[in-house]
């Protein structure tokens, strides 16, 4: 059948006469079009003969119509077909852009906030099909379609009517995240119709369609908790607090003015200008501890979570135990570095993107204490203790502060202050720079028998230091030990505090006794101890005796571990010669008695010594009276003790005193004497500077004594 549009055929027939060619052509117009077309076919057929009953029978009706013809084998036939072949399909093209010939592959980019928003992509053909065909693309790229963009559509179909460009339409997503430029990749993969008769460069197919992200010039990062419209003026972020800060842990926050697409780390440098140490000193961890730990390395992530546009770096604090200054962590948002990611889009505002957070501690040094070496012998009862030294050597005294101190170290001044000793014998003295004569008891260290350090410092986060004091030796007879009192004040800035009194005695180098303390004043019944020991530049080299006499002893008597009272006193490096023994005392009448003491020892140095010290026993008579000591002295914070004393050991069951501490019975606290202030003003307020005092005391039955302990409160006020 005829291909209409295809070929066209003028005249159906052909003519034969008695003479001339036996064949003659038929004669076929074939159309050049300019479309793409799969190879068509032209078939011919002889009309069949008619019968020779046929109004129009003639002669060719005699001429067969068979396939093969009266046994001709020349092909001929009734039939015929002509193939055309279609000369378009050679040279047909189709390509991504607006030339169907081309070689590249075709690019286009578009800002991700553009106006409309939508991007065409063309898809251009060399020739039109004559069959309806269609072309699909195929979509990958770093773009994610549904979220960054959507394509449509996807198939465009081209006819023998239809323009030879048609366009792929992308909408893009306007987002407000941070993203790298991201790309939509295209191809020409595949189709139907005529698809097969195109021929596709492998460049020419292809198409790159770049999204351009508008927040990579908006975004910023800062410290602190901004609001991200706010960060167009940002300020630099600052924190204080305390050690003790609930938790232990301080949150800094870091902000970003757009979120990021994917995770994205910011790393935070601890900048080397702060003072806070991150890490113990090797050297002294105790007294320079860690003052923070951060993780290491430090970092805030953020993703596309909504709302998500701050972040805490969680610093721990640590509540130290040692006096600080105020101390900084400076904190830097790390620049982008060589390895790109989303972050690196980000701009570090200059003011913003550091950080500083102080460290303020309560931790101050309340107290220094002044001693000598562990392990130095100590006498005396507690509250009264002292410690014997002797002359000519030299002793290291230590200054300890109670925690490790701070920035430039404590200052420490050893001093012999007016001072108020403890009780020496049951007597009390007070000595300012100055010394008693020998043969009074208690005898005070003159300055010319001592010589005091020089000023020495505590060093930053250490808690002691040590000083030498030196003990001159000189050429008296000195019977009695002498007593030193060393006071210190110790400074940091303007910050000061006194270290309570340290009580030395002084011992001869010459072989003797010591005798502690040197008398009391009993009523009959009642007894009391003293305690003897050697003292001399050097040990026995045998046993040395010590008996005690009383010269008395229908006043008083003596005894001790054995009977009759002799004292034992082993020598040698392992001897207990420097060992007090303890000797009791019992009062039995009024009156007064001297107990002397003698020495006996196979080392002639120790032997029948004289001019040994005594103990001087006044025994009063009973009396139904008491006595309570004038004054007392205390810290804040500490006790005030007041000793009340009966002239008569307290009855059965006991005696209580009743105890009105109000100002109207005159009984004054005397805290301190502030210089320029009013007279009462060294007063202490019952009802704010005592603390829950007892109100009553009881001296238990058969005892003289009790203790009047006073609560001072610490009011932190100047």
């Amino acid at each position: 059948p005829e291909a209409v549009g295809d070929f066209r055929i003028a005249t159906k027939s052909v003519t034969f006469g008695p003479t001339g060619s036996m064949t003659k052509n038929l004669s076929i117009a074939i159309e050049n079009d300019a479309l793409v077309e799969a190879a068509q076919t032209i078939k011919l057929r002889l009309v069949a003969a008619r019968a020779d009953t046929h109004a129009e029978y003639d002669v060719g009706d005699l001429y067969g119509r068979d396939a093969e013809t009266q046994g001709d084998t020349d092909g001929a036939s009734s039939e015929a077909t002509l193939t055309i072949t279609d000369d378009d399909a050679a040279n047909a093209k189709v390509a991504l852009g607006s030339n169907a010939g081309s070689t590249a592959k075709h690019t286009a980019s578009i800002a991700e906030n553009a106006s409309p928003g939508t991007l065409s992509v063309p898809v251009t053909v060399s020739h039109l099909p004559e069959a309806s065909t269609a072309f699909t693309v195929s979509v990958s790229g770093t773009a994610t379609e549904g979220t960054d963009y959507s394509i449509s559509p996807k198939t465009l179909t081209f006819t023998s009517s239809s323009a030879k460009t048609q366009n792929l339409t992308v909408t893009l997503t306007n987002d407000e995240l941070v993203e790298d430029d991201q790309t939509i990749e295209l191809d020409i993969a595949s189709g139907t119709g005529s698809f097969s008769l195109y021929t596709r460069h492998a460049q020419g197919r292809l198409a790159q369609v770049t999204i351009e992200d508008d927040e990579q010039d908006k975004a910023k990062v800062v410290f602190g908790a901004s609001v991200p419209g706010d960060m167009d003026t940002p300020v630099g972020y600052t924190a204080t607090v305390a050690e003790t800060v609930s938790g232990g842990r301080l949150s800094v926050p870091v902000t970003i003015s757009h979120l990021p697409e994917s995770s994205t780390v910011f790393t935070l440098e601890v900048l080397n200008t702060g003072t806070a140490r991150s890490t113990a000193d090797s050297g002294n961890p105790t007294g320079n501890p860690a003052d923070y730990t951060i993780s290491t390395p430090a970092t805030v992530e953020f993703d596309a979570t909504p709302n998500g546009f701050t972040k805490n770096l969680v610093i721990t604090i640590a509540d130290d135990k040692v006096e600080e200054d105020d101390e900084t962590i400076d904190l830097r948002i790390k620049a982008a570095d060589a390895t790109p990611d989303l972050g690196d889009y980000y701009t570090r505002v200059s003011d913003a993107s550091t950080a500083q957070v102080t460290l303020t501690s309560d931790d101050q040094v309340g107290s220094v204490v002044l001693s000598l070496p562990s392990g130095w012998a100590t006498r005396g009862p507690v509250g009264s203790a002292w410690h014997p030294v002797r002359e000519g050597t030299a002793v290291t005294i230590t200054a300890t502060a109670n925690i490790a101190v701070g920035p430039g170290g404590w200052s420490v001044a050893v001093s012999n202050p007016v001072i108020d000793l403890p009780p020496w014998g049951g007597m009390r003295g007070s000595v300012s720079n100055g010394c008693r004569s020998v043969g009074q008891w208690p005898a005070f260290a003159c300055p010319n028998d001592y010589g005091l350090p020089a000023v020495f410092k505590i060093q930053e986060g250490q808690t002691s230091a040590t000083a030498t004091l030196t003990l001159r030796s000189d050429t008296r007879d000195e019977p009695n030990p002498e007593r030193l009192g060393l006071a210190a004040e110790a400074t940091r800035g303007d910050r000061s505090v006194t270290a309570a009194t340290l009580a030395l005695r002084i011992e001869e180098n010459a072989s003797g006794i010591i005798v502690d303390p040197a008398s009391a004043e009993l009523i009959p019944g009642e007894t009391t101890t003293y305690e003897v020991s050697l003292s001399g530049a050097t040990a026995p080299t045998g046993n040395v005796t010590v008996t005690p006499t009383s010269g008395a002893a229908a006043k008083a008597t003596v005894s001790c571990s054995t009977d009759p009272c002799v004292l034992t006193f082993t020598g040698g490096s392992t001897g207990n010669w420097a060992t007090p023994q303890t000797v009791t005392v019992t009062a039995v009448a009024a009156g007064t008695a001297e107990v002397s003491h003698a020495t006996a020892s196979a080392d002639s140095a120790w032997n029948q010594l004289t001019g040994l010290a005594g103990f001087s026993v006044k025994v009063n008579a009973a009396a139904n009276t008491y006595r309570i000591a004038p004054a007392a002295r205390a810290d804040e914070g500490g006790t005030a003790e007041l000793v009340i004393a009966l002239g008569a050991l307290a009855p059965t069951g006991g005696l209580a005193f009743t105890v009105d501490r109000s100002r109207q019975n005159d009984l004054e606290y005397l805290i301190a004497q502030p210089p320029a202030q009013t007279p009462d003003a060294g007063l202490a307020d019952p009802a704010a500077d005592l603390t829950s005092p007892p109100a009553t005391v009881t001296v238990s039955e058969g005892e003289r004594t009790v203790t009047l302990s006073d609560p001072i409160a610490d009011d932190d006020l100047a």
